[in-house]
């Protein structure tokens, strides 16, 4: 491009451009890409009068729902539906083809972005994750039609990937939802809200007993106190939901405040457990949990040798 030299920019339509509808614009909305530096060219339109038609054609059957987002699985609703099952899957399948053409360019002594392959495939990926959060979003929302969503901060890191792609999918699918989540509000008017995600998935959303041992596995949640069983991402989605009605849903609040409000409440609660065999055949867990202050303070307020303890925190940061 020369600068004062007049360019023109093919532009293609597509079945999501399509399906937007509203009225098109006299302008160009002109993007580069972070990653490779490469321009990309939309077309503007209205659609105010779509979205007042579909905010006043919007009926709602529930107040709201509580999403659990993951690597894993996508989304995790409060009402047991896990949408997006193999997303994991096929982000590694991306995962192994951009770092094997980031690893080939780097043996050269070239930058990844400078290969055309590599921007292929990150732009793959890029639309991929709209394409896949824009329809599970979509059906959600068409099938069970909230007034709100609840959903924790979003997280885009996961072990199971590597640096490249978490830093990929971290600047990109925060991007995407959040757009998702603004689109709904101007078409629907349902809102959204995100509320701190710490300790709902050690937290049974039963009993309210929080510990690092409930969850068995990433799929697997079983409470030591009650003893429920559920999918580990439903048990958190739950979780997530209360949260937008307690003191402690501030996205900003600390970890240790958290977990020392969640802590009070079980113990205020009472909540006496169920497990096979009852307390007298089980071991205590809060004996060997360090929420609820270690062994000596449980088995001290056992044998009614002191008051219940202030909580001791010192072990978690």
């Amino acid at each position: 491009m020369i600068r004062g030299n007049k360019i023109a920019v093919p532009l293609l339509t597509c079945e999501r451009h399509e399906k937007r509808g509203g009225r098109l614009c006299n302008g160009v909305l002109v993007t580069e890409d972070r990653e490779s530096g490469a321009l990309s060219f939309g077309v503007v339109s209205d659609i105010g009068k779509d979205c007042e038609s579909s905010r006043a054609a919007y009926q709602p059957d529930r107040a709201f729902m509580a999403l659990d987002f993951g690597l894993s699985t996508l989304f995790a609703g409060d009402d047991g539906s896990l949408p997006g099952k193999d997303w994991l899957r096929a982000l590694r399948v991306y995962d192994q083809r951009i770092t094997s053409i980031a690893r080939g360019q780097q043996r050269h002594g070239r930058k990844p972005r400078d290969s055309a392959r590599y921007r292929e495939a990150v732009a793959s990926l890029r639309g991929w994750i709209r394409t896949k959060v824009g329809r599970v979003l979509n059906a959600l929302v068409a099938a069970k039609r909230p007034t709100a969503l609840v959903l924790e901060r979003l997280n885009f890191q996961n072990p199971a990937l590597s640096r490249r792609l978490n830093r990929i999918i971290q600047n990109c699918g925060r991007a995407v939802i959040r757009a998702k989540l603004a689109d709904f509000q101007d078409r629907f008017g349902i809102t959204s809200e995100e509320v701190n995600p710490a300790y709902t998935s050690q937290t049974c959303s039963c009993c309210g007993y929080v510990d690092k041992r409930n969850r068995r596995s990433q799929s697997t949640f079983t409470c030591l106190w009650c003893g429920s069983t559920m999918h580990a991402d439903v048990n958190a989605a739950r979780n997530i939901g209360q949260l937008r009605a307690l003191s402690i849903g501030s996205a900003f609040q600390s970890k240790a405040s958290v977990l020392a409000e969640l802590v009070r409440q079980f113990r205020e609660r009472r909540v006496r457990s169920t497990r096979s065999g009852g307390r007298s055949s089980t071991a205590d867990p809060r004996s060997t949990n360090p929420c609820f202050g270690g062994e000596q303070a449980i088995t001290a307020r056992m044998s009614g040798q002191t008051k219940a303890p202030n909580l001791v925190l010192s072990t978690l940061t």
